[in-house]
């Protein structure tokens, strides 16, 4: 009974040793509680570390995980009581955990390491945590900075020193990551030097997050990232980031932007609206100018730009709707539309229909008559601008009963709302 006891005491302390970490403290979704062994073991790993005096938090950031492997972030607290993260992969099949990244703390004296240079004698492990010192103290402007611990270059020798390239992110105003690159050199008696470098993913990051802000006035944008491109490669970074925003009916409406942004990460962004962005804008304005219309069709295809200078778009746009006879009628939308999104539009009646939709109704209304010929090269068009109206004269012949020709002329009126009246009367010549 004794050695029974004896082995269950020693047991518990055992497993007190692995499993240290509280795992109330680790969260993961509901469809993920089947690898909380892992997220624990991850946990435990990062208590292990001699930064951490205690981990107070777990979690799996799930949009973070790919294909091949989770993403842990443990939340430690350290010995002055400051918390920071360490960011671990782990493997879907497999235990090669893998810490990605660690936050130093936000204040400088707390995350520094005293390294005693003995006899100035500096070994490649001595000069990388001179590396992060240097970084810690010349690099305290930046926010929620975080080491890319797998992504440290081999140690270089630099004469009779070293030279690290270390990988960091800072955070964004937005929380966005930024990637840095950290140039560090550690002179044979300890003096370390870095130069910082905005890395091209970095700068990417900063336009993603200063376009969403220039265009905050537009609502909520969806920025193209297949389409992200650099502009050139010269000091200062530059791109095109094509982006659309949904308007109230759920059209997409595009709009580019070019980004700059120069070595210290300054960014400057202007906005434009493209040439497909105004004219989705027009055809949601002339599907409010068309609400009563029935059967209002947009012809895309023939739409087109007039002009689109100074950030003012000028649309030209057909359509075809039925009027209130039960006839199909041709139309020109005329839109303009600002980087804004203003818009002004009117609708009327196609002016290069109007002498068709006149023959046809000629045509309805002479179809009880004989031989009825059409004058053509005779037809004349007047439009009156200020009653917004087309008045066509259509000459033609027709024969009576008994075979002789007739002359009769038709007056055909068109309203911009594509209504239509027409006229008979006799012909002298």
């Amino acid at each position: 009974m004794t050695v029974r006891c004896f082995s269950l005491i020693i047991s518990l302390l055992f497993c007190q040793c692995i499993y240290a970490v509280d795992a109330d403290r680790l969260w993961l979704p509901k469809k993920y509680q089947s690898i909380k062994p892992k997220l624990l073991q991850a946990a435990n790993e990062a208590e292990n570390t001699e930064r951490c005096v205690t981990v107070i938090a777990g979690e799996m950031i799930v949009q973070k995980n790919s294909d091949t492997h989770y993403y842990f972030v443990i939340t430690c607290r350290d010995q002055s009581a400051r918390s920071y993260n360490l960011s671990y992969s782990y493997p879907i099949s497999g235990t090669s955990i893998d810490l990605v990244a660690e936050q130093l703390s936000s204040l400088t004296h707390d995350k520094v390491e005293i390294v005693v240079v003995e006899d100035s004698v500096v070994d490649e492990t001595i000069a990388l945590q001179l590396c992060r010192n240097e970084i810690n103290t010349s690099v305290d402007y930046l926010d929620g900075i975080e080491i890319i611990e797998r992504d440290i270059s081999p140690v270089k020798k630099q004469g009779s020193g070293f030279s690290y390239k270390i990988p960091l992110f800072a955070k964004s105003a937005l929380g966005s990551n930024i990637r840095y690159q950290a140039h560090c050199v550690v002179s044979e008696a300890g003096g370390a030097n870095v130069k910082l470098t905005l890395e091209r993913e970095g700068a990417i990051a900063i336009c993603r997050d200063s376009v969403r802000s220039e265009a905050i006035i537009y609502g909520r944008i969806s920025i193209d990232e297949d389409q992200i491109t650099q502009v050139d490669n010269t000091a200062v970074y530059r791109f095109q980031l094509p982006f659309e925003v949904k308007s109230q009916i759920g059209t997409a409406i595009n709009y580019s932007s070019e980004c700059s942004v120069d070595e210290h990460g300054e960014a400057n962004v202007v906005v434009s609206l493209v040439t497909s962005g105004a004219l989705a804008i027009c055809k949601d304005s002339l599907r409010t100018e068309t609400l009563l219309m029935k059967s209002v069709e947009i012809n895309e295809e023939a739409s087109q730009v007039i002009s689109g200078s100074n950030g003012i778009f000028r649309l030209d746009i057909p359509f075809t709707a039925k009027i209130s006879s039960g006839h199909v009628r041709s139309f020109r939308a005329h839109c303009e539309v600002d980087e804004e999104g203003d818009t002004y539009i009117i609708t009327e009646i196609d002016s290069d229909a109007v002498v068709s939709v006149c023959i046809d109704e000629l045509n309805n209304k002479t179809r009880n008559m004989k031989s009825v010929t059409i004058l053509e090269e005779k037809v004349s068009v007047v439009r009156d601008s200020d009653e917004d109206l087309y008045t066509i004269g259509i000459p033609f012949n027709a024969k009576s009963p008994s075979g002789g020709q007739l002359k009769y002329q038709a007056e055909c009126k068109i309203e911009s709302s594509g209504r239509s009246r027409i006229k008979l009367r006799a012909r002298l010549n």
